[in-house]
């Protein structure tokens, strides 16, 4: 069915995501984000590239990520 299918399907982006974290690349995530971006306080275009970065990685990793804006 349909639903199972999708199931699959999460299960094994799921596989992926785990597969593809490690502790290298955790740390180029890190260093990217203090060396290049660097000091990124709050409503400060750094920020917002920070967000978007991470937001561009984590969508290496599973199918859908979203940037919420806090009021």
């Amino acid at each position: 069915s349909a639903s199972l299918a999708r199931a699959f399907e999460t299960i094994n982006q799921s596989r992926k995501a785990v597969l593809m974290i490690s502790g290298e690349n955790i740390l180029k995530d890190v260093a990217y984000l203090t060396e290049t971006i660097g000091v990124r306080l709050a409503g400060t275009s750094q920020e917002k590239e920070a967000a978007q970065y991470l937001q561009k990685r984590f969508l290496e990793y599973v199918p859908e990520c979203e940037i919420e804006t806090l009021m």
